[in-house]
């Protein structure tokens, strides 16, 4: 079994959770997220046999549109996103 924990950067200090979930997790940070991968998978998992001609689609229109918009911090074009559109299809 595995459990997932997201934390914003600005946020990712581990005071801020309980003790007793401090001491089971341990930290790993992507610097460098590799987009295209990780919608692939998500792809996949979700039964598309076509999963690479998506990802490089979706992975297009996110980095177009990371580009293009303002770099206001309701405009995030990140993994989050990546998930809610893969969970939309």
């Amino acid at each position: 079994m595995c459990v997932t924990l997201t934390m914003r950067s600005q946020s990712s200090r581990l005071d801020i959770l309980p003790d007793n979930l401090r001491y089971q997790i341990r930290q790993c940070t992507l610097k460098c997220p590799d987009y295209y991968m990780i919608a692939r998978s998500l792809f996949y998992t979700k039964g598309f046999t076509d999963a690479e001609a998506l990802a490089n689609k979706l992975v297009g229109v996110l980095d177009y549109s990371r580009r293009i918009l303002s770099e206001n911090r309701q405009n995030e074009f990140g993994l989050r996103i990546m998930l809610t559109v893969v969970n939309w299809t």
